[in-house]
């Protein structure tokens, strides 16, 4: 989606809302490497308290949010980046706009249809004492409960919500006043709760889920021991993956692999003693690195929930201070090129500024809490856009080449204008071969593609169809471009002779029926010639799963005729043939 903000105030269904942006001076930090200072939208509410405990849906479109005046009376609402419209979605059971009360946790699904949060509002059905967990559905502007008994109601009370909507994940306690507590997966589809096994009790309200609702990871102390832990729970195994992390403040990748948070502890891998850092668990690989590097920033969480990580765990946006600035802003770390930026508040905007940071499914959109000037007149939300991420673009993923015949092809471009030259090196597999080795893109030509040839030379040895690895990388003085991987290509080889091709004897009436074998879906190019003389007539044929192809040809008059059959490069046998005046019978 590309978005240009307005400056214009714009009228909405339920509620206004003013779109105010400011572009952001730049700012040098005193610890390389330098920051890229982006563009930061300013939102102002429905009415005059403040907003905040944002979500932002998978294209950054739809934003859900709490309005509150001072935090005595909060509703919640979602608005449309695109078209500025604003809906309350915290309905009661009778449809109408709720009146309100102590609010919190609006989490959206990617495409932002469906919003669940918590409310305490008597008129949504949630007895004095009590929580209220709900979902609202915005197509059919409907508000259902999910639980209702009790919990913590911690303004950091945190549901979570799978990509589709389907499932909402919630942390329950076991009585009213109990420190002991267990997490619950609401389904939409069946109406039901379930419990998640945990063998840890309450800790932070910090929950994830992913996109396909089977990790759930959260943070919790082990019961009988009090050693907080992240855990990430595999619903359909039953099996934990814990690690130590004395974890304030959790997200999680598309894939429940990458996992950030924040952490004090001191054992983490490039911890600074005495503060609070953000982490990167990579699951899979096994690793654990400090994203607040390689910039000298104390992470400060401005409260739990200051971390959030894109779909593919690319991106992972924190709240930090660093000195000289010594006040809390918005950060985003690419793990990929190990690249930081940061955010400077819209005009109006107190420095001491973010809190409760929200990401679009790319990380290019950061929605987070905002402070007005003088300092706690009022809090607003702030959305930073960090711009399309640097990469390499190759398309497609997979090509088949026949060994010894044609080419395939491939192509490269860059997705963002680079500082510098950047070559992008093309390393083939030891049974292929390509034209160009390297590609080389400038800031001039950064978005015009370029092709890779690929071919699979012939060889003597008989190994039938195998799969091969064409893989890159960069090299540049750009910081954006010099770490970046690119993705691969994979090259499958099938392994054929020449074409056949069959000429009857006989055959009536005109045209001659021909008929061969080929490599199985090979296009086939069947040529006439005569005496050594250029093909005067062609025809073609598919192969057909098997390896057969059929055709036929009308040859004017009478003569000799050479026929040859060309499929993928590799040609047949020359065939003779003597056309009489009349064909045989």
């Amino acid at each position: 989606m590309q978005y240009t903000p307005s400056r214009n105030t714009i009228g909405h269904r339920r509620a206004s809302i003013s779109l105010l942006l400011a572009l952001a001076s730049s700012f040098a930090l005193a610890s390389p490497p330098a920051v890229t200072v982006p563009v930061t939208e300013a939102l102002s509410g429905p009415n005059s308290g403040s907003l905040g405990f944002t979500s932002l849906s998978s294209s950054g479109r739809y934003l859900a949010y709490v309005s509150s005046v001072r935090s005595a009376r909060g509703n919640i609402y979602i608005l449309d980046r695109t078209t500025g419209t604003n809906i309350q979605a915290d309905l009661t059971v009778a449809g109408q706009p709720s009146a309100g009360a102590a609010t919190a946790s609006p989490v959206l699904s990617a495409d932002g249809r469906y919003v669940a949060f918590r409310s305490l509002a008597a008129d949504m059905g949630v007895p004095n004492g009590k929580t209220g967990f709900f979902i609202y559905d915005s197509i059919s502007n409907i508000t259902k409960p999910i639980f209702i008994g009790y919990a913590s109601n911690t303004a950091f009370t945190q549901l979570t919500i799978s990509a589709d909507g389907r499932y909402v994940a919630y942390r329950a306690l076991l009585a009213a006043g109990s420190t002991e507590s267990n997490i619950y997966v609401y389904d939409r589809v069946a109406g039901t709760s379930s419990p998640v096994t945990t063998t840890h009790t309450l800790g932070t309200q910090f929950i994830q889920i992913s996109d396909d609702g089977r990790y759930v990871a959260y943070i919790g102390q082990v019961r009988g021991v009090g050693k907080t832990e992240v855990v990430v729970h595999d619903r359909t195994s039953g099996i934990d993956d814990a690690f130590e992390g004395m974890a304030q403040g959790l997200a999680m990748s598309a894939d429940g692999n990458v996992l950030a948070f924040v952490s004090a502890q001191n054992s983490l891998p490039g911890d600074i003693t005495g503060t609070r850092d953000v982490f990167v668990r990579d699951r899979k690989a096994g690793t654990t690195e400090r994203a607040s590097s390689p910039i000298t920033v104390n992470s400060h969480s401005g409260g739990p929930g200051g971390v959030t990580i894109s779909a593919d765990g690319r991106f992972v946006s924190f709240l930090g201070y660093v000195a000289p600035l010594n006040v809390i802003s918005l950060y985003r770390y690419d793990r990929a090129t190990r690249t930081t930026k940061r955010a400077v508040p819209a005009a109006g905007f107190h420095e001491y500024t973010f809190n409760y940071p929200s990401t679009s499914r790319d990380g290019r959109y950061v929605s987070s809490d905002g402070m007005l000037l003088p300092f706690g007149t009022a809090a607003r939300i702030q959305l930073t856009d960090f711009g399309t991420a640097t990469g390499v673009s190759v398309a497609p993923a997979s090509v088949t080449v026949v060994e010894g015949g044609n080419s395939a092809t491939y192509q490269a471009v860059l997705l963002q204008q680079p500082t510098d030259n950047v070559a992008v090196n093309v390393v083939p597999d030891a049974q292929l071969s390509v034209a160009r080795s390297q590609l080389t893109f400038t800031p001039s030509n950064w978005n015009t593609p370029q092709t890779v040839s690929v071919q699979a030379p012939a060889n003597d040895i008989v190994q039938g169809t195998r799969t091969r690895t064409m893989t890159h990388s960069l090299a540049s003085s750009d910081p954006e471009y010099t770490l970046l991987p690119v993705a691969s290509v994979t090259v499958t080889i099938t392994e054929s002779g020449p074409p056949t091709i069959v000429v009857p004897t006989v055959w009536s009436p005109e045209p001659i029926p021909l008929r061969g074998t080929a490599a199985p879906g090979a296009t086939v190019l069947i040529t006439v010639s005569t005496d050594g003389a250029p093909a005067f007539i062609s025809v073609s044929a598919v192969a057909d799963a098997q390896g057969n192809w059929a055709s036929s040809l009308f040859i004017p008059s009478p003569g000799p005729y050479q026929l040859e059959a060309v499929a993928n490069g590799l040609h047949s046998i020359v065939y003779n043939m003597n056309l009489a005046d009349e064909a045989p019978q």
